[in-house]
């Protein structure tokens, strides 16, 4: 057996845990994708590779997030080859901790989406845009998306594919816009589907918006800028906290700060409602004859 066949073996391994555990099976495939890659790219099987390999794998030119979750999967494979007694070693186990690179949310303008909305010609692509900004779907739900997803009594969408879990089923609230487009789908099957019988991939929605928002001329457009206009206008119409977070389907509060960012004039009033003190200008010109120190004409 090759150390090809091998680490196909140990994958597998790690595989049967994953599904045991309930993961989800794009996280399965996203994990063990990295691993194949990661093997191919250093030249050594998973029970060759050493710690030094790995720090040179991480030093590459990665951007923060790639390198937070390559080392993340990497502890995951090699602490599973070294609790099932496959490695005497965790080379992964020490490696030094990442600084955390905190990046502001970037949500799209309204202008920018209505630009979008206007250069999306095919309707698939019309709904790929409404669904993420007025719904808030990721790309992986988007695909998904199909005529029994859709609760046509009550105006309900349901997201199978969320994150938190293969089995995770959340209905929300359908936007009035969207709704209004949704009534020109089938009320059965796959909206978008693919090409073996199944719904297209999630790679496939992001890139149509990525094209789609550089037609309409939106730089740095991707297509997550859309989820993050669909938190930041809710709260800044005054939407409670707890009901944007429901409406995102996040379990975690914490990780709203990566999709919200206030407006300038909402920091701006913000900043100018704080208590005013008087602040003496010690600096300011000589004051003239009969003009007295704060620069008001003095009593005759």
């Amino acid at each position: 057996m090759d150390t090809h066949d091998i680490d196909e073996v140990l994958i597998g391994a790690w595989v049967a845990e994953a599904r045991a555990a309930g993961y989800a099976e794009r996280t399965i495939a996203d994990y063990t994708s990295q691993w194949r890659r990661m093997t191919r790219e250093i030249g050594k099987s998973l029970l060759e590779i050493s710690r030094i390999d790995l720090l040179t794998y991480l030093a590459r030119p990665l951007a923060s997030s790639t390198r937070h979750n390559l080392q993340s999967r990497m502890r995951t494979i090699f602490g599973f080859l070294q609790d099932e007694g496959h490695r005497p070693d965790n080379p992964a186990g020490r490696l030094p901790r990442l600084r955390a690179v905190h990046s502001e949310a970037n949500p799209i303008t309204t202008d920018e989406l209505q630009a979008a909305v206007l250069v999306a010609h095919k309707r698939s692509a019309r709904l790929y845009v409404l669904l993420h900004a007025y719904q808030g779907l990721r790309a992986v739900e988007i695909a998904a998306v199909a005529g029994e997803s859709i609760d046509w009594r009550w105006r309900r969408i349901l997201t199978r594919e969320a994150k938190g879990g293969r089995d995770r089923e959340v209905w929300r609230p359908v936007h009035s816009i969207v709704w209004e487009e949704l009534q020109h789908w089938p009320r059965t099957g796959f909206f978008f589907p693919g090409v073996d019988g199944g719904h297209v991939r999630a790679a496939s929605v992001s890139a149509t918006l990525s094209r789609l928002f550089a037609r309409a001329g939106i730089t740095g457009g991707r297509p997550h800028r859309l989820r993050a206009w669909y938190a930041t206008e809710q709260l800044e119409a005054g939407a409670s906290g707890p009901v944007v977070q429901a409406n995102m389907r996040h379990t975690d509060a914490g990780s709203m700060k990566y999709y919200f960012r206030p407006r300038e004039e909402s920091m701006r009033a913000a900043q100018e409602a704080l208590p005013r003190v008087y602040v003496p200008r010690r600096d300011r010109p000589p004051t003239r004859p009969g003009q007295s120190s704060g620069g008001r004409p003095s009593p005759q």
